[in-house]
Formats: C-alpha cells, structure tokens, sequence
C-alpha cells in the first residue's frame, strides 16, 4: 500500500464475526504513523467543503456527536473521508 489508504466497497455486508476482526484490523492500522490521505480525481462540491468545516470545528472544539444528514447518493460518506483526512483522527 506505500502509505495510502484507499476506500473500496465491499459486494456483501460485514457479519458480525467478520466486523470483530475487521475493527482489530483497523486498530492496529490506526496506531499507523502513517497519515491518511484520499487518493482520488475528484474535490468536495456543492455542501460539501461548508459540511467538512464544519464538521472539522465540531470535532476540534470537542463535540462528542455530530450528525451528517443526506439523501442517497449525496456524497456523505467522501465528505466524512475529508473530515477524516483533515482531523486524522479515523474514529
């Protein structure tokens, strides 16, 4: 992998047992020096850069939950990818 972290999707869903193993992977990856950095062609749109801001501000001045709400296909997951690569904090 060289140091980057790239997202994939998964054909099937986690079954229990498979997301234990999956969370003692991330764990030790997470304890990485290695810093997370997208690799993609494509830059926040629309929402998207006021939504990681402010995500990014809620997460650095403390606030334990914040909530990312959105219609099916609206890019939540690469704006929570964003505010992962800015704060470098993966949970």
């Amino acid at each position: 992998m060289g140091g980057e972290w790239e997202f994939f999707r998964s054909s099937s869903a986690f079954r229990p047992s498979e997301a234990r193993s999956f969370l003692a992977v991330l764990s030790i990856v997470s304890e990485s020096p290695q810093l997370f950095q997208l690799k993609t062609d494509f830059t926040p749109q629309g929402d998207q850069p006021a939504a990681i801001d402010a995500l990014v501000a809620g997460i650095n001045s403390g606030l334990h939950a914040q909530t990312l709400l959105g219609v099916t296909g609206s890019g939540k997951t690469f704006t929570m990818a964003n505010v992962i690569q800015n704060t470098q904090r993966p949970t």
